[in-house]
């Protein structure tokens, strides 16, 4: 199913489904207590491979607090390769979501799977999503922690709860949720990949068959944004002048672009508008790696350049310096922390229009936010933090 399909049921059909089982929801207990033993964890995020990746701490954070507990994570199908690098995750449930027909059978099956592990906690870290909040309100756990909602009816499904704050970084917000019922506190917000040696060694294949043959001689690109919102994209011209800087200045340098196969195009595009006399230093690799591979990929570059996305989170949970743009979405919330990466955001008095309460809709047809980021500012914070 498309993701507007996927809201829309969520928006129609989960708050009729959560106030039928209203009656039979846990109490709220909303109190702290530090003497569970948590030994089998479910954490629960569907939507958006950097927010999965942005739960990582909290995953060392109950590892830390429960060295004995095994952490199952429960995601949609195309997140399961990110999933399987997390070094925490001990098991990975899915669900395929591909067509409104098959998807009411495939669901009851992964329940009965869920309900039989019986699990001491559940941590649901979708912000506000009713399907979520069913999911976690039929697989039964001893105990469970959501982020409380302005749907007065979420939180009800939920033995604890949190709200979510916007003063503070989604790592934090994730982080409190393991805080509610224990009293661990994060202090860590490191992301954490753990790349297998054959997918460097496959990474440092797949350099060579393309004219590069030792590290950092690149840099990686990623030109989109993704599916779920694609106006966090920086303008393509604005790409393609900043690229056109650094190909002029460092010149035996390359760029890799990654990205998926419908996101191929995209990279092509910015091939031919580079013209003939930098294309013998581009490569595309969209749609031709896994995602190990990529992330392999990341870990030998030099620099990671790209919007707010998953592959940025990517890049930086193995270690990667990252360039990255904001405007629909604040990196208050979402930004790559720490001294080796460069956040651009232009702080607009529209911006950030996506947020949590409207499913990360966007009804801005000229993303200003992004076009007021100029490439020759970018360039002269490139040149002098990752090209000296």
């Amino acid at each position: 199913m498309k993701i507007e399909l996927q809201r829309k049921l969520d928006e129609v059909l989960g708050p009729i489904l959560c106030f039928l089982f209203w009656p039979f929801a846990p109490k709220n207990e909303k109190k702290k207590n530090n003497k569970h033993n948590f030994k089998k964890v479910l954490v629960i995020k569907f939507f958006g491979l950097g927010s999965i990746l942005l739960i990582t701490p909290l995953l060392k954070q109950i590892k830390k607090k429960f060295p004995q507990a095994k952490i199952y994570f429960l995601t949609f199908k195309n997140n399961f390769q990110i999933c399987k690098l997390i070094p925490e995750v001990n098991e990975v449930f899915t669900l395929e979501a591909k067509t409104l027909l098959t998807f009411p059978l495939e669901f009851l099956s992964l329940l009965k799977k869920l309900r039989n592990e019986k699990f001491d906690l559940l941590i649901d870290l979708e912000f506000f999503a009713n399907f979520s909040t069913l999911v976690s309100f039929f697989t039964n756990p001893k105990c469970s922690v959501g982020f409380e909602s302005f749907k007065f009816w979420r939180q009800r499904f939920y033995t604890n709860s949190v709200v979510f704050d916007h003063g503070k970084h989604a790592i934090d917000n994730f982080s409190r949720t393991l805080e509610v019922v224990s009293q661990e506190k994060n202090l860590n917000k490191d992301l954490n990949l753990k790349i297998a040696g054959n997918d460097l060694e496959k990474a440092k294949n797949i350099l060579k068959q393309n004219g590069l043959s030792s590290q950092n001689q690149f840099l990686v690109v990623y030109p989109t944004a993704g599916a779920l919102c694609e106006n966090r994209r920086w303008p393509k011209d604005h790409f393609l002048k900043l690229l056109k800087l650094i190909l002029s200045y460092k010149k035996n340098l390359k760029i890799v672009f990654v990205g998926s196969k419908s996101e191929s195009s995209s990279a092509q595009e910015l091939i031919a508008g580079l013209g003939k006399v930098y294309q013998p230093r581009l490569i595309n690799l969209s749609g031709k790696t896994s995602i190990p591979e990529v992330c392999a990929l990341m870990k030998l570059a030099k620099l990671f350049i790209g919007s707010d996305s998953g592959p940025l989170h990517m890049a930086e949970a193995v270690g990667t310096p990252t360039v990255s743009f904001f405007g629909p979405e604040t990196p208050a919330l979402y930004g790559p922390i720490g001294e080796n990466h460069a956040v651009f955001y232009a702080d607009l008095p529209c911006s950030p229009c996506l947020n949590v309460y409207n499913s990360k809709r966007y009804v801005c047809q000229d993303n200003r936010c992004l076009k007021a980021i100029k490439p020759e500012t970018v360039f002269k914070v490139v040149k002098k933090k990752y090209l000296a």
